[in-house]
């Protein structure tokens, strides 16, 4: 069986602050290739160009941080995009409560939890077919840069539900996996 891993639901509610979105996109993970934050930055100057005045942080870092930095710098969007680095996880739920739209444009996922906790936080997320997202509710998924675009433009030009959406909490994959081992015949 695959159990799919639950979030601290407790902890994000804590973090909560109605009706206050001022990031207009953010992408949170591992700055490495297997991320695609190219795509991320390229994207992002696209709707840039169609969405006057957006603000996008990413929060993150890995080995391609100076790189991507550079090409934020080269395609002239260092006013647009804030790069916040590696912060604490509670401060990344924060941001996640202020923010409209995830974008991740990660090449693979097993099970990603920055989306799961982005769509707790109530942001519909814009993302390859990759991972595990639940039922799909809330999730965009875009195999194509122009795809990408269109989604954020769309999701930013309309009123967003940022009704949070808890795929499952870390109490019910604990009894999911309990549930499992007794089934097995295992002594806990």
């Amino acid at each position: 069986s695959i159990i799919p891993w639950g979030i601290d639901w407790d902890n994000i509610e804590t973090f909560q602050e109605p009706n206050y979105r001022d990031i207009d996109i953010i992408g949170v993970g591992s700055l490495t290739l297997l991320k695609d934050y190219d795509t991320f930055i390229d994207v992002v100057a696209s709707v840039a160009n169609l969405k006057k005045g957006i603000k996008v942080i990413v929060v993150g870092d890995g080995i391609e941080c100076q790189r991507l930095m550079e090409k934020t710098d080269q395609l002239g969007l260092h006013h647009i995009i804030e790069w916040h680095g590696k912060v604490p996880r509670n401060d990344v739920i924060r941001m996640m409560w202020r923010s409209r739209v995830f974008f991740h444009p990660s090449r693979y996922e097993g099970q990603g939890y920055a989306t799961m906790e982005a769509l707790a936080c109530g942001i519909p997320v814009v993302c390859r077919d990759t991972g595990y997202y639940g039922n799909g509710v809330n999730v965009h998924i875009a195999n194509s840069q122009n795809a990408m675009v269109c989604h954020i433009v769309n999701l930013l030009s309309s009123p967003i539900d940022h009704s949070s959406i808890i795929l499952k909490t870390m109490a019910q994959t604990v009894e999911d996996f309990i549930t499992l081992y007794e089934q097995k015949g295992f002594a806990l």
